[in-house]
């Protein structure tokens, strides 16, 4: 909440990305990689976009934490605090102590197959330097 995550979604369809959501995307395992769908629900921006739904897809270059800082850079995370940032932002948590663990497992595979970066950057930064910032933080990390 409050990371820029729809800030940034409207800068880059206003530049002709094809977005999926402002908010919640499925991430699914394949052969080599992960693919993101568009999920039924999302974010104020995601309702007025039209894609596909579950057809529409993307093969998954990295996972990248959003936060608010006072200069647009890139750091690359371990896989122990991706998996904790990632924990507490999933939506739906269990508190069953089997839920927990089946979701902690999955978290744990997503960070050690997929590059996971941090991203800050200001509000008034643009979408091409913070698209470029991400690609070399992914390829760094």
């Amino acid at each position: 909440s409050n990371a820029g995550k729809t800030t940034l979604t409207r800068k880059a369809y206003q530049k002709g990305a094809r977005v999926l959501s402002d908010d919640i995307n499925l991430l699914l395992p394949e052969k080599n990689g992960y693919r993101a769908y568009a999920v039924p629900f999302s974010g104020e921006f995601g309702r007025t976009l039209n894609h596909q739904g579950g057809r529409d897809s993307y093969p998954v270059a990295g996972v990248v934490l959003l936060e608010q800082g006072e200069r647009l850079e890139t750091q690359a995370v371990k896989a122990s605090e991706a998996v904790a940032r990632l924990l507490v932002g999933c939506p739906f948590v269990n508190t069953d102590a089997e839920e927990s663990a089946a979701l902690f497992d999955v978290l744990t595979e997503l960070v050690t197959r997929v590059p996971t970066i941090a991203l800050r950057n200001r509000r008034d930064d643009g979408i091409e330097e913070i698209m470029n910032a991400v690609k070399r933080g992914i390829g760094h990390a």
